[in-house]
């Protein structure tokens, strides 16, 4: 077993389908592990002033590490890695390279954190303007606490990026796993005893564990930054130049979080837990579909076009859009349907109550539609960075984070001052005389914005790079979507059929009811695309079969 376990240490995976079956599978590991979590924290402690103060600590550090440890990432720092490994034979500029962004990473890092942390008490007014003045001490302490995870993240990222050059996705896929293990660990051991602040140090247990999971790739291959008193100022410079779209990127997405934390915070108590929770759930097919694709192809698409295979980088983006619209508009489907049961099996149990199943069910049945668009987005935008154009993603998120902020503000006003509407959209939702439906608002104006963002973002990469080339995906659309149309109404049928025979009021009954609904509609489909010949899910059977052959 430990064996295998240091061989996957060494292999690497140089095709995109096998490096994306493998951080798939890892990703439904990291996913898996994510709901534990979650559900531990809905079960331990559920929505409400508790889990407010644990998910507001995360805006201000999560903005830092947006601002800061983009300059690290893998999308900024793999092409220069990969032109000064191909152009140094003894690895003497990587190093050098390494070396210098380690040294100013983690020195700048040091030095915005404690500026953070003194200027904590006025920035957390910002974050939870609706808190408490007790909460809001609260929450200056534990936001300090947290000021230690970009950190540990930032250097995760940057010893990643290692990582992903050699293809070594099975250490890259493993520590998002650790991470979540961190925290599991801070709900069951730490909270009972210290209370919030033990999961805040769950949080930084986990990012740490996250970090030295990837030592041993770059010591392997010799490639461990060290501080150097000599700092390549022009080198620095240049990295951070190309990072600043990046950066600015990720912090709009990260000041988009704040501002709905910010709104969510003067609604009801526990608004801004249901809204995590939501977008927690709707990461998991974004990760096992999109980001998995997106991360698969990154290191092909660096390599394209730094050695100018133009075709080759476009095949390597339009195969992996076709693997992501397939496999996204079904799982969308099955999620809105089975919407009710994913809740209730995830996150329904000990604090966590009906009110807050209903909440967190319309949310995610809402989120889930932006699913394809927000997977496509994390392979775009790859191929933009890869390309070395990093405006332009900048541009458009800055553009769909607006859009969001003010369809968000737009519907709260409306929801406030129409009570035949409010009464409209509630009954719409189903979440008719529930207690803080107005947090939906939020996550609407958030999937809206997220699809406009998709939608201009493809447009121009289409009047870029795909103008001379046919893009035949459409044929791959329309029968993911025939194929989602008759699954989801065979879950809906099954869910009616089977509602008599289990008891609905366990969890094993209700497991069982999403469980079989969703076997028999997924079946269903596949036997749908194999009537039309469906180019993909043909492909995956004759893999299957074969590989089952050679057994």
């Amino acid at each position: 077993m430990a064996r295998k376990i240091l061989q996957l240490f060494h292999k690497s995976f140089h095709n995109i389908n096998q490096a994306a079956l493998i951080l798939a599978l890892f990703t439904l590991l990291v996913q898996l592990t994510g709901l534990i979590r979650d559900r531990l924290l809905a079960g331990h402690i559920g929505p409400g002033p508790i889990l407010d103060l644990y998910n507001a600590a995360f805006p201000i550090p999560d903005l830092i590490f947006a601002l800061g440890a983009s300059v690290v990432s893998v999308t900024i720092l793999m092409p220069f890695l990969a032109e000064s490994m191909r152009e140094e034979n003894d690895m003497a500029k990587t190093r050098h390279f390494l070396n210098t962004i380690f040294t100013t990473f983690f020195g700048g890092m040091i030095l915005v954190s404690i500026v953070i942390g003194i200027l904590m008490p006025w920035l957390v007014k910002f974050v939870a303007p609706g808190f408490s003045p007790e909460m809001l001490h609260e929450l200056i302490l534990l936001s300090r606490i947290m000021l230690l995870s970009p950190i540990l993240l930032g250097l995760s990222n940057l010893v990643g990026t290692i990582t992903q050059l050699h293809k070594k996705f099975f250490v890259f896929a493993m520590s998002p796993v650790l991470y979540n293990v961190g925290i599991i660990i801070g709900i069951l051991f730490l909270y009972p005893i210290m209370g919030v602040k033990g999961l805040i140090i769950g949080v930084i247990i986990g990012a740490l564990l996250h970090f030295l999971m990837q030592i041993p790739v770059i010591i392997m291959q010799k490639l461990v930054p060290r501080f150097v008193w000599r700092i390549d100022w022009r080198l620095v410079w240049h990295v951070i130049s190309i990072s600043i779209p990046r950066t600015f990127t990720l912090s709009c997405n990260q000041i988009a979080i704040l501002i709905f934390y910010a709104l969510a915070s003067k609604m009801s108590s526990g608004s801004i837990s249901i809204f995590k929770f939501a977008l927690t759930l709707q990461l998991v097919p974004i990760s096992i579909i999109g980001t998995s694709y997106a991360v698969a192809a990154f290191p092909n698409l660096v390599e394209y076009f730094t050695t100018g295979k133009h075709e080759q980088f476009l095949d390597s983006i339009i195969m992996p859009a076709r693997r992501i619209i397939f496999w996204s508009i079904p799982i969308t489907v099955l999620f809105i349907v089975l919407r009710a049961q994913i809740v209730r099996v995830i996150l329904g149990v000990g604090q966590f109550s009906w009110s807050d199943t209903r909440l967190v069910a319309a949310s995610m049945g809402i989120l889930v539609i932006g699913v394809t668009a927000q997977s496509m987005i994390n392979l775009v935008v790859r191929a933009y960075y890869a390309a070395g154009r990093t405006w332009r993603p900048l541009l458009m998120n800055a553009g769909g984070v607006i859009f969001e902020i003010i369809l968000a503000l737009t519907f709260i006003k409306i929801y406030k001052i129409s009570p035949g509407i409010r009464d409209w959209f509630d009954h719409i939702m189903r979440v008719s005389n529930v207690e803080g439906a107005e947090v939906i608002l939020i996550v609407l104006a958030f999937m809206l914005g997220t699809v406009f963002n998709y939608l201009i973002l493809w447009y121009a990469f289409k009047r870029e790079f795909l103008r001379e080339r046919r893009v035949l995906i459409s044929t791959t659309i329309w029968q993911s979507i025939i194929a989602s149309l008759g699954i989801g109404a065979i879950a809906y049928v099954m869910l009616q059929l089977l509602d008599n025979i289990f008891n609905i009021n366990t969890f094993w009954g209700v497991f069982a009811q999403g469980f079989i609904a969703g076997i028999i509609a997924i079946c269903f489909g596949i036997l749908i695309l194999i009537l039309m010949k469906n180019e993909e899910i043909l492909s995956l059977l004759n893999r299957f079969f074969k590989k089952k052959e050679t057994l």
